[in-house]
């Protein structure tokens, strides 16, 4: 593998991740608590519709956990994959010693996010769904891409990306929402940060040495991996509303798939994203 980023960002990552502190034990777990909300009302499936206003604060807060943990065991999958992918790609070749330490780096900072979210749900006494968590053409294309290829690091920065808007979202709007949580969000933000600008500056790269078919190709596969990640974070199923007392939970599905204020959120959400890929000759357009 050659070392395709600059060495003095890759220098600037390394320096920054060096001082790695547990992200679970920088969140006051004792200040987790079920009377609060875990997301801002505004970010919830259901906001903006009047089955949803006219729901007791009880359920509305319960609404806001399960989203939540949907969210979060959407992240468990995703990274697991990014961490598999890059741990098997430390048994290649490397002519940067820099470049590998820091993507060794960004496994213990990924498994630290997971074990994150693990403590959240055994201290909060919650259960994981125990579902598939994306289609199997998605789930097929994360582990089979190949590693250095430009597809790869799109499907990166977008997988980075959808998660690290609602995490941002969270920090812009905590008023309300439960500290502990508020700590986590805002604790993924800081470590994704470096991912984000690593997988960036290798698409950046990537694309300018590809060939106009081949970014047009790309951009066909990258909108229809964004939809199926929005659909994976933002798009609970029906289990979702059952486990927030919400029932039958196809009816509450239906509603939240139909919900136009959902779609502009969510539109709103990803649009710095779309923004990022614009210049780099790919086409992704909001869903």
């Amino acid at each position: 593998m050659s070392n395709m980023c600059p060495d003095n960002l890759i220098r600037q990552l390394n320096r920054s991740s060096a001082a790695y502190e547990d992200p679970s034990s920088l969140v006051p777990w004792d200040r987790l608590a079920f009377d609060d909300y875990w997301l801002p009302v505004e970010a919830l499936s259901l906001s903006g519709l009047s089955e949803f206003e006219h729901l007791d604060e009880n359920r509305k807060q319960a609404l806001s956990r399960y989203e939540f943990l949907n969210f979060i065991e959407a992240g468990i999958w995703l990274e697991g994959i990014f961490m598999e992918r890059m741990a098997r790609g430390l048994r290649q070749r490397h002519s940067s010693l820099a470049e590998l330490r820091y993507r060794v780096h960004e496994i213990r900072e990924e498994s630290g996010h997971t074990l994150m979210f693990l403590d959240l749900i055994e201290r909060a006494g919650l259960e994981l769904s125990g579902r598939q968590w994306a289609p199997l053409v998605l789930d097929v294309f994360a582990r089979l891409v190949p590693l250095e290829s430009m597809e790869f690091w799109l499907a990166t920065v977008l997988g980075e990306e959808v998660p690290d808007q609602m995490n941002r979202y969270v920090r812009r709007h905590e008023i309300g929402v439960n500290a502990a949580i508020v700590q986590m969000c805002a604790l993924h933000i800081k470590e994704e940060a470096r991912h984000i600008a690593y997988a960036r500056e290798l698409v950046r790269v990537k694309a300018g040495e590809a060939s106009r078919p081949r970014r047009a190709v790309a951009s066909t596969l990258m909108n229809y991996l964004l939809r199926r990640f929005l659909d994976a974070f933002y798009c609970p199923q029906a289990d979702v509303y059952e486990r927030a007392g919400l029932s039958p939970g196809s009816y509450w599905q239906g509603l939240a798939r139909a919900n136009p204020t959902r779609r502009r959120f969510l539109n709103e959400l990803i649009e710095p994203s779309i923004r990022l890929l614009q210049p780099l000759g790919l086409s992704v357009a909001a869903p």
